[in-house]
């Protein structure tokens, strides 16, 4: 019998684009990642079918999408757009306008979940085995159970309105409306519902990593993905309620070669 060959791990390299490290670096990662797309679409040679995604219309992002909360990410890329500091793209964690317009995009997404708590969203398929699809409001409700939040269920099993579900679906209302009040505020960390928010009105994967070990092996925590969506970023999650932005080698050579990029840090990962 021929031994086993043991299987390394893929070695890449890619940079860490840091992020004030503050409640908003989740916002601000995702803002640097709107301009990102941005850089993709302008210097990236892209060709008329795959810019049918989020850079065809970033930074108007909205205009394949419902909702004043996804038109608001564009008009507020376009005014950034509009003053003499930002005509180009601006990838930079720590800069003023991507701080200021990282906190709008933070309201946008709560309002993304306020505004429609009960509309489903397909791509995540079945909340329970058979059962009705996941809609927006589970996204915060499962959250929520995962740091140990008391959220009542609603019964899934039959349509009837029945008094009793008609409570608890206020109980439930009220436990989301609690989380998106407390995720306005600036000092407030945010997670998955935020960044799935920003995946989907984008429509851009997201796909998020964790440095574990002295050999800095990059595992693969989360992501949220769809068949409409065409392009992808990544995040690298600190497990401290820290995120930076994960920059591809050829999005650095791009943002480095056109000057919209100071900050960037190359690292050596193992890809698990």
């Amino acid at each position: 019998m021929q031994p086993v060959a043991e299987t390394k791990p893929k070695v890449k390299e890619v940079f860490v684009l840091p992020c004030c490290p503050n409640g908003s670096c989740l916002f601000v990662s995702l803002r640097c990642a709107l301009e990102l797309l941005k850089v993709r679409k302008l210097f990236g040679g892209f060709t008329e079918e795959n810019t049918a995604g989020a850079i065809h219309t970033c930074p108007r992002i909205d205009e394949q999408y419902e909702g004043a909360a996804t038109a608001q990410v564009g008009a507020m890329a376009e005014r950034q757009q509009s003053t003499v500091q930002f005509k180009m793209p601006t990838v930079h964690g720590f800069h003023p306008l991507i701080l200021n317009s990282a906190e709008q995009l933070r309201k946008i997404i709560c309002n993304w979940y306020e505004f429609h708590l009960f509309k489903e969203i397909p791509e995540l398929g079945a909340y329970v085995h058979n059962g009705p699809t996941w809609t927006r409001g589970d996204i915060l409700a499962m959250e929520m159970v995962s740091k140990s939040k008391d959220v009542p269920e609603l019964s899934r099993s039959s349509n009837e309105c029945s008094t009793k579900e008609a409570e608890i679906a206020q109980q439930r209302i009220k436990c989301m409306q609690q989380y998106i009040a407390t995720m306005r505020n600036a000092s407030v960390w945010g997670s998955t519902p935020e960044y799935t928010a920003f995946a989907f009105m984008a429509k851009c994967a997201v796909k998020v990593w964790q440095q574990t070990g002295p050999h800095k092996t990059l595992f693969l925590i989360n992501e949220v993905q769809s068949k409409t969506f065409t392009e992808c970023v990544h995040l690298l999650f600190s497990g401290n309620n820290h995120y930076d932005l994960l920059v591809e080698k050829d999005d650095a050579l791009l943002m480095v070669q056109h000057k919209v990029v100071t900050n960037l840090s190359l690292h050596t990962f193992h890809i698990v």
